[in-house]
């Protein structure tokens, strides 16, 4: 069965992005602050709250899905 949703791209421009993102917060950790340990907090801080957002949205879709399977009874 064939969905109507688009496909999603990533950019290339948005993954270098995050990956230059990723290296400064390292490169300031340890540099400026001493500390490796610090951007590990920061990034899993950041991947928690990501990672809550996408089970969110996933509940929502589900209940999406219920609602439209229950409209074709």
């Amino acid at each position: 069965m064939a969905t109507s949703e688009p496909e999603f791209e990533v950019p290339t421009w948005a993954a270098v992005g995050l990956a230059a993102l990723v290296f400064l917060t390292f490169l300031y950790g340890i540099l400026l602050q001493g500390s490796l340990l610090l951007p590990f907090v920061w990034w899993g801080g950041i991947a928690s709250v990501a990672l809550s957002l996408f089970v969110v949205y996933l509940l929502y879709r589900f209940v999406i899905a219920v609602e439209k399977i229950a409209d074709k009874m």
